[in-house]
């Protein structure tokens, strides 16, 4: 092979962010646009929707938090049952991953449990919401 390239395909595990709350600091794909979205994204052959993630809304309600990562389970329940191998559930951090375990979350976030509070606050990494 000497003088030519070889192509290495490989395929990448990727995780698709659903906005499950209200909250105008939350980003994420609107539900009513996964299926589509998954539909779309099977036709990739280097990228494999491996789960969905989500923020939960910043609230003092276990139970409003709670709806958030519900919503994102039913979601996955529904794209499974439309042919989708999407068994990831990325929801929860440091202050709710309890309320997220409880609802099938696979994967939490906690960092902040772990290493402590940002050196900086939010609005210096994401200066467009300060």
């Amino acid at each position: 092979m000497s003088g030519s390239t070889a192509l290495i395909a490989s395929v990448i595990d990727v995780l698709v962010q659903v906005k499950t709350s209200d909250e105008p600091s939350k980003y994420g794909l609107d539900p009513d646009q996964l299926l589509p979205f998954l539909d779309e994204l099977a036709g990739y052959s280097t990228m494999r929707v491996r789960g969905l993630m989500t923020l939960a809304i910043n609230a003092d309600d276990p139970d409003t938090v709670r709806g958030c990562f519900r919503r994102l389970r039913q979601l996955r329940d529904t794209a499974a049952e439309h042919g989708h191998d999407v068994p990831r559930l990325s929801m929860g951090m440091s202050g709710d991953f309890a309320l997220a375990i409880a609802e099938g979350a696979t994967e939490v976030r906690i960092g902040t449990a772990l290493f402590g509070s940002r050196p900086y606050p939010d609005s210096y990494y994401w200066p467009e919401n300060g």
